[in-house]
């Protein structure tokens, strides 16, 4: 059975009841609790869900139109910014979970850059060593050239012309402030 959107209306699914919120500065658009966009058209006057798209980061968005002209916006600041409020100075959003297309309120939070790498870390979803799309060395190349440093007399600028890297690369990896993971 399903109810009507009106100014906070709601909408009954089986087992689920959303919450939906006007979206400001763009009239004929609301947003759910649950992340979904909705519009209502000119000519149907009833409201149509929108097909949100991943940006380049992976992350919701959105074409809103206001005068005719498109604005594109994230889902999630959408959601944030219509139920909890406009993003605090120094904030951004948080996927407590995350997963960047989760987009239930429930799941987001206002939070500092701090607290958004600390759940990426949680998450795992850094791209650390050989998941860093410009990493020139592996983890084993890594290793060997700790070892070898350890072991032998021989410079950084020498690993650095061996390995195919730069000295301030090899620096940092001995200095353990890259590839901080690999012990």
């Amino acid at each position: 059975m399903c109810g009507t959107i009106a100014g906070v209306g709601r909408i009954m699914n089986e087992d689920m009841t959303t919450k939906f919120k006007n979206i400001q500065g763009f009239d004929g658009y609301r947003i759910g609790d649950d992340g979904s966009v909705w519009s209502k058209r000119k000519i149907k006057e009833k409201w149509q869900r929108l097909k949100p798209w991943p940006n380049q980061k992976g992350y919701l968005q959105v074409n809103l139109y206001r005068n005719e002209q498109g604005h594109t916006r994230k889902v999630h600041r959408l959601v944030l910014e219509a139920f909890v409020g406009l993003c605090p100075p120094d904030m951004e959003c948080r996927h407590l979970d995350g997963n960047k297309i989760n987009n239930q309120l429930e799941n987001l939070q206002w939070g500092t850059s701090k607290e958004n790498k600390d759940d990426m870390n949680k998450h795992d979803m850094t791209c650390k060593g050989k998941r860093n799309g410009q990493a020139k060395l592996t983890e084993e190349g890594v290793v060997a050239i700790r070892e070898t440093y350890r072991c032998g007399n021989i410079s950084h600028r020498q690993l650095a012309k061996l390995y195919g890297v730069s000295k301030s690369a090899i620096t940092s990896l001995l200095r353990k402030e890259s590839w901080k993971h690999l012990s």
